[in-house]
């Protein structure tokens, strides 16, 4: 299956993928194996893997209630 950030790549002169994909794996791995809330890092996974298209993983972010994140470590 394509997705939209895939075909982005193919329309590139890259000749290596970049940085972020494969960062952008692992670390949604250890959002899902360690509990950890990284939204950002999510709906950039859905991007590149899942096909969803970048206004929608936006609206996703921006739609989230807000909250003080610094609490959660205090």
């Amino acid at each position: 299956s394509s997705s939209a950030a895939s075909d982005v790549y193919k329309r590139q002169s890259m000749d290596q993928i970049a940085e972020g994909v494969p960062t952008t794996r692992a670390a949604v791995y250890l959002v899902e194996n360690h509990g950890v809330e990284m939204p950002i890092a999510r709906q950039l996974y859905r991007v590149l893997f899942e096909g969803v298209e970048p206004r929608q993983a936006v609206a996703g972010l921006m739609g989230r209630p807000a909250k003080n994140e610094a609490e959660e470590y205090s």
